[in-house]
């Protein structure tokens, strides 16, 4: 079946089979489309080749959902229930997620309300070419290549791996928390391409994401509910912290947790603000995510969960320093991706002779791929 054959086949029996790509067929009846029906567009979405010219085995693309009807009570109705439908209908092989909130819409001619989304697709592509292994990205000088660490086969979770010019799925350091910008950086983390670098739902309870109370929060120290989020504060050096439980974590896979830091005074420094993650309240056991927070922004890192319920902790510690927060998120960053801690192990990322990106792996550098348990 065809991408748009399966979208259809998923998602039109909530509409009674009234879901088209593109438009209306010609010469629908009125009557079809006072109950809330759908009409889907394909908007682009991030795409590239592997570093061998082979295509993906996954396929990426951004579909836009437009819901219409008469009655905007029933159009919104119908658009919560599709976005549930589109979070149920994730597997491994059909990768999804909302890309922001709906926006609503008039269509003056037809008096139609109207509701649309849009979402990042991964999904398998019949046309792909079968992975070769080992998979690993090439080194300038191939006398520098270590290719046991770079794996690709069902061991290593079937990874795979590509450079792109914007530099996509590369970051500076092991947790994924500054990206790679230039060439002739250090790569600390590698993204595993396969799965399109799609994030999963999200895991933040609904109470905790709405963040306009501390009573969904543990370990709660010098936070405060303010107008526009939650305010942590170091109060004459006691650390300020919340703390999230998560639930329903896979052991040993990757999860991006981040939060939107509106408002900071005081703080400095490359560990002005940091996301805690761990086993228990408050601790940093998995991870401790350090930021740099020299003006407003959103602020993101990855961990791997030892568990099936994890915390994950906003933190300032720096004395008399804030920040206000007013989104807090962790959701799966799927795939097998490929990490190094060690600042003198990174490798660099090059361009060869042909103008090619490559990373250039010197004496004793290397990325680690997990293995996968069985």
């Amino acid at each position: 079946m065809s991408f748009e054959s399966d979208i259809i086949a998923k998602y039109a029996g909530l509409f009674s089979d009234r879901m088209w790509f593109d438009t209306a067929p010609e010469g629908t009846p009125r009557a079809d489309l006072s109950a809330p029906f759908c009409i889907v567009q394909q908007v682009g979405g991030e795409d590239s080749w592997f570093i061998d010219n082979s295509l993906k085995d996954k396929q990426r693309a951004r579909v836009q959902f437009f819901v219409w009807g008469e009655r905007r009570d029933e159009v919104s109705l119908a658009m919560r229930q599709l976005r549930q439908m589109i979070a149920l209908s994730i597997t491994p092989e059909w990768i999804t997620s909302p890309v922001g909130a709906p926006v609503a819409d008039w269509n003056e001619v037809l008096d139609l309300r109207g509701l649309r989304c849009d979402f990042e697709f991964a999904y398998a592509d019949e046309f792909a070419a079968e992975p070769v292994e080992p998979v690993y990205v090439p080194a300038e000088d191939a006398g520098n290549i270590n290719p046991e660490t770079m794996m690709g086969g069902p061991a290593y979770g079937n990874a795979k791996f590509s450079l792109t010019e914007d530099f996509a799925g590369l970051w500076q350091d092991s947790q994924a928390i500054s990206p790679v910008t230039a060439v002739g950086q250090k790569v600390g983390f590698m993204a595993d391409r396969q799965f399109g670098l799609v994030r999963g739902p999200e895991l933040v309870p609904p109470a905790a994401g709405l963040l306009n109370s501390l009573a969904p929060f543990s370990a709660v120290a010098g936070a405060s509910v303010v107008g526009n989020g939650i305010r942590i504060a170091d109060v004459a050096g006691a650390d300020g912290a919340i703390s999230v439980q998560v639930t329903g974590l896979l052991l040993n896979e990757f999860y991006e947790a981040s939060y939107n830091a509106v408002e900071v005074s005081g703080l400095s420094g490359s560990a002005a603000s940091r996301i805690r993650s761990g086993g228990t309240s408050g601790s940093a056991n998995w991870g401790d995510m350090l930021f740099a927070v020299p003006v407003p922004r959103t602020l993101s890192g990855v961990t791997r969960a030892l568990a099936a319920t994890g915390w994950f902790t906003p933190h300032v510690s720096q004395l008399n320093a804030y920040m206000v927060i007013n989104s807090l998120s962790v959701r799966q960053f799927y795939g097998n991706h490929a990490t190094q801690l060690t600042v003198a192990y990174q490798p660099t990322l090059v361009r060869d002779s042909l103008g090619r990106l490559r990373l250039k792996f010197a004496a004793g550098q290397y990325l680690n791929v997990p293995a996968k348990v069985a």
